[in-house]
């Protein structure tokens, strides 16, 4: 009879261990991925602000206008001097660098404040 209560004792023991282990595990987990979540937010935060400097710099506005004309100029002297391209792919191409233009153009207006835009 003896051993039969050490043995529930024993059992009793180890249950409470392996719950006690099991809590601490899960307080682990926890804790772990609320740090993780901090530091994935501040991480975010960071890359905003890399990726909006990157963005607002100020020479992309003389870049992008210098890109575009360069593609207009080019399409249109091939359009004008070789009558076999005149396709409408390449027409189309034009089409695609003046509506860039004109979309870098209305963005420049609404950051300056002189474009409102109601949405």
């Amino acid at each position: 009879m003896n051993q039969g209560q050490n043995l529930e004792q024993d059992i009793q023991y180890v249950g409470r261990e392996l719950g006690q282990g099991v809590q601490n595990i899960g307080q682990g987990l926890r804790y772990a991925g609320q740090e993780f979540k901090k530091e994935f937010e501040q991480a975010d935060q960071e890359t905003e602000n890399i990726l909006t400097k990157f963005l607002s710099w100020k020479h992309w506005e003389l870049l992008t206008h210098l890109a575009i004309v360069i593609l207009f100029v080019c399409v249109a002297y091939l359009l004008y001097t070789n009558p076999l391209e005149r396709t409408v792919t390449n027409w189309l191409l034009l089409l695609i660098a003046l509506a860039v233009a004109v979309q870098i153009h209305q963005n420049i207006n609404v950051q300056r404040g002189l474009l409102k835009i109601q949405y």
